[in-house]
């Protein structure tokens, strides 16, 4: 671990770096790109360029989850503020933009110790030295690494650690199938403490067209963030003939599975080498980039449920594309 006590931050900031092991990553992108159906991990689009680019898509017009899930905060915000009097901690795995987190502090004083955990380490500091400066009085404890495989125990980085709330907004979830989510949901139990809460954002099943026109922005923006994470791992791995330029972005709604699916596809026949091993594409060859299961609010109740979590409350926005859903520990 890494502690960083910079002259530069202010009193009320912290970083603590627990870096992902450059093995760790070679492997997984190997594993992921020998499978017969090529597939990347969602945490590959997330370095510093890619955290920005998703900044970005969530001020779009066609991305909706960020605006309506916004909307549900100021609409119902006295009613959230009674369901989360009792919680001083405040958790928010995978952080990356600071704009939901703002809200929420602004709405509720109660909040005086906030800790983001996320796995771009510029990106984190550059959020929570803003977040610093607009609330002093919050003691922000930021966490650089990857909340799926947890290398910190937030019991030594933060003293009467207990009784939080994670918060885990814009629908991340549904980046997981339901095996994985299930896997985070009971990951989330454990950073509860005993009377702690999970408030998520969850995306609703609606009009397919809605769904893919988020997927494939007019800009471009959408596809210059699955594309990402390729220029991640050539940039990591130095795969000097991978070209992602070579790739292009697809995105639809695949209506059995309850999903969005996001692909980069071959331009043509090509080949590269990671670490000695030969990565082979036909033409017209995808890499499985993003899933983002949408679901009802009764079917993520019944998912949550198989974590221990009971939900105590939920909210939705008007046109009922997006919900929060606010769950404790059975």
């Amino acid at each position: 671990m890494q502690t960083t006590t910079h002259k530069e931050l202010p009193q009320n900031l912290e970083l603590h770096e627990f870096p992902v092991q450059e093995e760790d990553f070679k492997s997984l992108v190997l594993q992921g790109l020998m499978k017969p159906i090529k597939e990347l991990s969602p945490k590959f689009f997330y370095d510093n360029r890619g955290s920005q680019l998703f900044e970005e898509i969530t001020r779009l017009d066609e991305y909706y989850p960020t605006k309506t899930e916004l909307e549900i905060f100021n609409l119902y915000k006295e009613d959230i503020y009674k369901e989360l009097s009792d919680q001083s901690i405040i958790v928010e795995p995978g952080s990356g933009n600071s704009e939901k987190i703002a809200a929420l502090l602004e709405i509720f004083p109660n909040f005086k110790v906030y800790i983001p955990i996320e796995i771009s380490r510029d990106h984190l500091l550059e959020n929570n030295l803003v977040l610093a400066e607009k609330f002093p009085d919050i003691q922000i404890v930021s966490v650089a690494s990857d909340y799926m495989n947890p290398a910190f125990n937030l019991d030594e980085l933060v003293p009467g650690y207990k009784n939080p709330l994670v918060f885990f907004p814009g629908s991340s979830i549904g980046n997981y199938n339901r095996a994985q989510a299930l896997h985070v949901l009971k990951q989330f139990t454990s950073l509860m403490r005993g009377k702690g809460k999970l408030l998520i954002g969850v995306d609703l099943k609606k009009d397919p067209a809605i769904l893919e026109k988020a997927y494939n922005d007019e800009k471009g923006l959408t596809a210059a963030f699955n594309q990402n994470a390729l220029h991640h791992i050539k940039k990591e791995l130095d795969i000097e003939r991978l070209n992602p330029d070579d790739f292009i972005h697809k995105a639809w709604y695949n209506s059995e599975l309850g999903r969005v699916e996001m692909h980069l596809e071959s331009k043509t026949e090509q080949e590269f080498k990671i670490n000695g091993a030969l990565v082979h594409f036909n033409k017209g060859e995808t890499i499985h980039t993003e899933n983002s299961y949408k679901y009802t609010v009764t079917e993520f109740e019944s998912l949550a449920s198989g974590a221990g979590l009971n939900l105590q409350k939920y909210w939705t926005d008007f046109s009922g594309y997006f919900s929060v859903q606010l769950y404790n520990y059975k």
